[in-house]
């Protein structure tokens, strides 16, 4: 969310109602100054085994799999997908209404077995987004 505050496309007053309605419907919802995925899913596994939901954009989808967020990792992106795609972990990607299949999704020719596996396990899933939720 600090990506779309700098970047100005979205308003404190939208934001703020778009999480009381996730609350509502009787999802939890966490706000947190972690950067990257997989250190939040980190954290989360630490406290719970309950399984986990990720939302994200286009964008965001594409960062995920940019291999080289990952240079100061050991393993690289292969770790750094591991940590996130925990078992019952999914993230979800929202195309905000934009017609996608997952060929069209924004990351490299190298990562796409990965992409393509994540999503036959069903971890990753393509939807619109909710009109309800501007």
């Amino acid at each position: 969310m600090a990506q779309i505050f700098d970047d100005q496309k979205i308003s404190t007053a939208d934001f703020l109602e778009r999480v009381n309605r996730l609350a509502e419907s009787g999802y939890h919802v966490l706000i947190s100054e972690f950067f990257r995925y997989f250190r939040l899913n980190q954290y989360l596994d630490r406290y719970s085994r309950e399984p986990t939901a990720f939302v994200t954009d286009l964008e965001g989808f594409g960062e995920i799999f940019r291999e080289e967020f990952y240079d100061n990792i050991p393993g690289g992106i292969l770790e750094a997908l591991s940590q996130l795609f925990t078992p019952g972990t999914v993230l979800y990607v929202y195309t905000q209404g934009i017609p996608f299949t997952l060929d069209e999704l924004p990351v490299e020719d190298a990562v796409r077995p990965l992409l393509a596996l994540l999503h036959g396990r069903g971890q990753i899933e393509i939807v619109d987004q909710d009109p309800s939720l501007g």
